[in-house]
């Protein structure tokens, strides 16, 4: 809980809003993907995870950020809960480390499930916005 708490203070909490600050939320969220899976990567090279995954692997692992990145940016924006969004993160991760050993088909069904995850809440949070203008 608390390295994915670390990562939420700094992403959902301080980076995504000051850049919804100048742009929309949808290009905030691909601007905060990009530099999240940066920040991944590096990680990865530092504990040498990177070297020991395969490119499909680590192509499904980006697709899963890129949704969870507009999850987490339209639960914080929605409940305005930092401690929903560490929450949610501390789930992934224990999810994630819980089907580490799983299939390739297991792996593709959880980043479809993240990028799917990650529309609906783009379109949820845009409903939102427009019930509120």
């Amino acid at each position: 809980i608390l390295f994915g708490g670390v990562e939420e203070i700094g992403w959902r909490y301080l980076f995504q809003p000051a850049l919804e600050k100048r742009l929309p939320f949808w290009a905030a969220s691909l601007v905060t993907f990009g530099c999240w899976g940066v920040w991944h990567l590096l990680y990865f090279v530092l504990d040498g995870s990177l070297f020991t995954q395969t490119p499909s692997g680590l192509a499904l692992f980006l697709c899963g950020l890129l949704g969870n990145t507009f999850v987490l940016g339209a639960i914080y924006h929605i409940t305005r809960s930092l401690w929903l969004c560490v929450l949610y993160h501390a789930l992934l991760n224990a999810l994630t480390q819980l089907l580490a050993d799983a299939t390739p088909a297991g792996a593709v069904i959880q980043a479809a499930f993240c990028v799917a995850a990650g529309a609906a809440a783009v379109w949820l949070w845009g409903r939102r916005q427009a019930r509120l203008k």
